[in-house]
Parts: structure tokens; sequence; C-alpha cells
């Protein structure tokens, strides 16, 4: 959830997809990620800021993080 507020704080112009994901409390954790970091980097790619390559790598890193930090024990 910290990294969605994160790309909220660089982007203030996508602040919907914090709200998008305050809709889905109802949901685990990881679907409420996987949700709203989707479409930050689907409107990366298409929009350009950053472009398709920085989309690719922040996806890999924070999928990375996220692995660390829930899956493995």
């Amino acid at each position: 959830m910290r990294k969605v507020l994160l790309a909220v704080r660089v982007h203030p112009q996508r602040a919907y997809y914090f709200r998008r994901l305050v809709g889905y409390w109802g949901r685990s954790l990881s679907d409420c990620l996987d949700e709203a970091l989707g479409m930050y980097l689907q409107d990366a790619r298409e929009h350009g800021f950053g472009g398709k390559e920085e989309a690719d790598r922040m996806w890999a890193k924070w999928g990375e993080e996220y692995r660390k930090k829930y899956l493995d024990d």
C-alpha cells in the first residue's frame, strides 16, 4: 500500500489510483495492490510519464519488495 501512495505523491494528477484502492478494502491486500499498480503502470505505458521501460522497472521492483515482505518467510 505504501508503494501506491508513493505513486500518488509522485503523480498527483493520478490520485484516482488511491481512490480506487480505498474501494477494495473487502478484498485481499494482494488483490488491491495488483489492481492499483496495474492501473498505474498501464497508464504510465499509455501516457508516457516515465515511459514503458520505467513502468516495467517499477513493476519488477515493487513486485520483488512485495514478495520479500509478504510472501517469503
